[in-house]
């Protein structure tokens, strides 16, 4: 059975989604990396899901429902740092 992951994201990410016309979809990557303010899934697994959560004024909204295809890094997400 899969698992499932919370990650947080911030007024500047949910802003940059709405600036950038993503509203209603799904994006192609979630935010997480090798840089500490971002979330490290070490163990998430291809088929686990991921909530992206955002909290304005004491309320809770689910942002998005993310499946992990892969841990790989492919042509959606750039170079390697």
């Amino acid at each position: 059975m899969p698992d499932a992951f919370t990650v947080l994201w911030t007024h500047d990410t949910c802003r940059a989604l709405r600036r950038a016309d993503r509203v209603g979809e799904r994006p192609p990557v979630a935010f997480s990396g090798i840089h500490t303010s971002l979330p490290s899934w070490s163990a998430a697994r291809a088929g686990d899901e991921v909530f992206a959560l955002h909290v304005n004024r004491g309320e809770v909204f689910v942002v998005s429902r993310l499946r992990v295809l892969d841990m790989q890094r492919s042509a959606c997400c750039g170079t390697a740092p």
